[in-house]
């Protein structure tokens, strides 16, 4: 009867754990920390030689890169937002639901993340990050910053 009763609060546990683990990795990987940036930088040149690879194979995107890149932030952001909802209306989800919702969104960004890339490989500006001085790449930084 015990098991019965608690079958439930089990699954509902494990849940959120995995969930909660998903979080903290996503969180992590945004961060500023030297090892998500790594991550970071490995998972872009990763792509980019890619899409290298896809450019010299003749594949083009067309028209829809540029727009993908114009529009990067808004379709992450309906991802990850189709994502939570997948999740919140899934009837019985389990962990391997969050699990392979996980995967699905990792996927998606990193086809998002192929078809916005400028065609020469480069980062586009909105890409690049500012200098260790804060301000914009190339502006000259204090005398104190290294």
């Amino acid at each position: 009867m015990f098991d019965a009763l608690v079958r439930f609060l089990r699954s509902t546990i494990r849940n959120i754990v995995m969930l909660g683990v998903v979080v903290a990795l996503a969180a992590w990987l945004t961060g500023p920390g030297r090892y998500a940036g790594l991550v970071r930088q490995l998972w872009t040149s990763g792509i980019a030689a890619t899409r290298t690879t896809a450019d010299r194979a003749g594949l083009r995107t067309g028209p829809v890169g540029p727009w993908v890149r114009r529009y990067r932030t808004w379709i992450t952001w309906v991802l990850v937002a189709a994502a939570v909802l997948a999740y919140l209306f899934w009837t019985y989800p389990t962990a391997w639901v969050v699990v392979g919702l996980a995967l699905a969104l990792l996927f998606a960004l990193a086809v998002v993340e192929f078809l916005a890339q400028d065609t020469d490989g480069a980062p586009g500006p909105a890409d690049r990050e500012p200098a260790a001085g804060g301000g914009p790449p190339g502006a000259p930084r204090s005398p104190g910053t290294r």
